[in-house]
C-alpha cells in the first residue's frame, strides 16, 4: 500500500509539474492575491481547526476521556499535518496513537472512532452532493447519474450505521488466532454501540461538522469570488463536495492527484472552466500550505510543554 502510495504521488507529482512548466502563467492570479484574502482564508482554516479539535473532544466523551481544549488543538494540529504532507491519511493514524497513550483507548474502540468520523463526514457530504447534484442537472449524463448513485449509497449506508446498533455476541473457538480476530471485532462493535448510546452525541457531532463543511464552502466561495468568475452556489456545494471527498481518499499526501482527477471528471457539472478549476486548487494547496505553519506551531509548543 505505501509504495502504491508512494507511486500514485510521484505520477501526479509529475503530471502537475509537467503542466506548470507549459503553461506558466496560470501563476499569474497569485499577482492579484491580496493580504487581506489571504488573512482571510487563514482565520477560517483556523476555525475548521478549532471545529476538528471539538469533534474528537466530543466523540471521546462516548469513552468517558476528558480532553483539554489544549490537547484537542493539538490533536487537530497533528490531524492536519499528518493528512497534508503524508500519504493513506497517516494524520488520522496520529490522531488515534494520541488517544491510545493519552487516554489508554483500546486498540479495538480506536477502529470505532476512526470508522466513526468517516460515516459522519460521508454522510454529510453525500446529502449536500445529492441535493446539489440533481438541482443542477439539466440531463442526466453518465457524469450525473454516476455521482447521484455513489452519493445515494454513501448517505444510505452510512444513515443506516448511524441509526442502528450493532449485535455483539461472544463466541470461543479452538484456534486462538481466529478468537482474538473475532474479539476484537466484537470489541470494535461494542465500541461503536458505545458511541451511537450517549445521548445527543450524534446531533452534536453532526452538527460540528456541518458547520465545519460550511466553512470550507465558505473558503471556496472566496477564492473564486476573488478570482473574478461568475458562479451559480449550487454548482460549487458540488464543488466542496467533490473536495471533501477527495481529502477522505487521502491515498496521497493532501489528495494530490486525487482531488484534481475528480474535479476536472466533473468539469461540467462544477460550471467552471479547465483553467479556472486549475487555478482554485492552487490557491487552495497555497493557502493549505501556508496555514500549516500554525499547526506546526501549536504541535512544537505542546510537545515542549511535554518535555518540561
Amino acid at each position: 500500500m505505501k509504495k502504491f502510495s508512494l507511486a500514485l504521488t510521484f505520477l501526479f507529482l509529475g503530471i502537475f509539474i509537467n503542466y506548470i512548466y507549459n503553461n506558466p502563467s496560470v501563476f499569474d492570479i497569485f499577482n492579484l492575491l491580496s493580504l487581506d484574502v489571504i488573512f482571510l482564508l487563514l482565520f477560517i482554516k483556523s476555525l475548521t481547526l478549532l471545529l476538528n479539535g471539538l469533534f474528537n473532544k466530543t466523540l471521546l466523551q462516548a469513552f468517558e476521556a476528558k480532553m483539554n481544549n489544549y490537547d484537542s488543538l493539538y490533536v487537530g494540529s497533528i490531524t492536519y499535518l499528518g493528512n497534508l504532507f503524508l500519504p493513506a491519511r497517516i494524520g488520522g493514524s496520529l490522531r488515534l496513537i494520541f488517544f491510545n497513550k493519552k487516554f489508554k483507548i483500546k486498540s479495538s474502540y480506536l477502529v470505532s472512532i476512526f470508522a466513526y468520523f468517516f460515516v459522519i463526514a460521508i454522510l454529510i457530504n453525500s446529502i449536500f452532493g445529492i441535493i446539489s447534484v440533481l438541482l443542477i442537472s439539466s440531463n442526466f449524463d453518465i457524469t450525473v447519474i454516476l455521482w447521484t448513485l455513489l452519493n445515494l449509497s454513501f448517505a444510505v449506508t452510512t444513515a443506516y450505521l448511524l441509526v442502528n446498533k450493532f449485535k455483539v455476541r461472544k463466541k470461543t473457538y479452538s484456534s486462538k488466532i481466529i478468537d482474538r480476530i473475532l474479539n476484537f471485532i466484537k470489541d470494535s462493535k461494542d465500541g461503536w454501540n458505545r458511541i451511537g448510546s450517549v445521548k445527543k452525541l450524534n446531533s452534536n457531532l453532526l452538527t460540528i461538522y456541518s458547520l465545519n463543511y460550511l466553512f470550507f464552502l465558505l473558503e471556496i466561495l472566496i477564492i473564486i469570488y476573488f478570482i473574478g468568475e461568475n458562479f451559480n452556489f449550487l454548482n460549487i456545494v458540488f464543488y466542496n463536495s467533490i473536495s471533501v471527498i477527495s481529502n477522505l481518499i487521502g491515498i496521497t499526501p493532501a489528495s494530490l492527484g486525487i482531488k484534481e482527477a475528480l474535479t476536472i471528471f466533473s468539469q461540467d457539472l462544477i460550471g467552471l472552466s479547465f483553467d479556472n478549476i486549475i487555478e482554485i486548487l492552487l490557491i487552495e494547496r497555497f493557502i493549505a500550505i501556508l496555514f500549516s505553519t500554525i499547526p506546526f506551531v501549536i504541535t512544537l509548543l505542546y510537545d515542549k510543554k511535554q518535555i518540561n
